[in-house]
């Protein structure tokens, strides 16, 4: 599960209060900006509303499509609902222009740390063509060994 700590309220005494928002966070933040029920969003991607409760509560990361497409009924990028960052606008979500690397996020995301994660975008807009889902995972065991690892 992906998650971002940042300092909040740090107050006179410069001691902060540490917040982590997972994707499940994210996710119910948008929702709740789009007037959307859980329940409502469920029917809408045709799953049950047990699945968004997993995706908001117990840190279940959706599959890359399925990841998109809430994307896309939120109107949120994937790379935002991910990682946390600041949105981007839609035609610069990486996740939308390279269906692989979404797809190798969705299936990775536990086994490669967040830094490999985003060396592999880098990777993705590398040259003409968007890397297989092989070339992803050759590139990310070479870095986790290469940086990660030291």
């Amino acid at each position: 599960m992906y998650s971002v700590d940042y300092c909040v309220d740090a107050g006179s005494a410069g001691a902060c209060r540490v917040v982590t928002e997972s994707l499940g966070d994210r996710l119910v933040q948008a929702r709740t900006e789009k007037a959307i029920r859980a329940a409502d969003l469920a029917r809408k991607l045709g799953v049950s509303p047990v699945t968004v409760y997993r995706w908001e509560k117990k840190g279940v990361v959706p599959e890359s499509e399925t990841l998109v497409r809430i994307a896309d009924l939120l109107e949120v990028d994937a790379r935002w609902l991910l990682y946390g960052e600041s949105r981007l606008e839609r035609d610069d979500d990486p996740f939308v222009r390279r269906p692989n690397l979404a797809r190798f996020v969705a299936r990775f995301s536990e086994k490669y740390s967040p830094a490999t994660l985003k060396a592999l975008e880098v990777l993705a807009f590398d040259g003409g063509r968007e890397p297989s889902l092989g070339d992803y995972l050759d590139a990310a065991e070479e870095y986790e060994q290469r940086v990660v690892a030291k």
